[in-house]
């Protein structure tokens, strides 16, 4: 999957959780999401995996799960996350 098709999949999906919507939740009143190694989500995904219909607020791959003794339901779709880190880029004249 390339950039502009995740751009693609993450505005529609935002798109129709705000065309569903029923009522407006803030976004600080519901659990934050969690990898099962304890890693808060943060930006974008937060957003993406606080409008899961799910109950559980803990996320993890499929090798994860396996890892920690669960098995994934047959017909069960994945969510997409985003993963995105910071970089430094330092000029190589000054050093800064």
């Amino acid at each position: 999957m390339n950039n502009t098709q995740i751009y693609a999949a993450i505005t529609e999906k935002i798109i129709a959780n705000l065309e569903t919507a029923g009522s407006w939740k803030k976004l600080w009143q519901i659990p934050s999401p969690v990898s099962l190694n304890g890693h808060y989500y943060r930006g974008i995904n937060r957003l993406i995996l606080s409008s899961d219909p799910f109950k559980s607020r803990v996320y993890g791959t499929f090798q994860q799960i396996r890892a920690n003794g669960g098995k994934v339901r047959k017909g069960e779709k994945a969510t997409v996350v985003v993963f995105w880190k910071m970089s430094v880029n330092m000029d190589e004249a000054d050093g800064s």
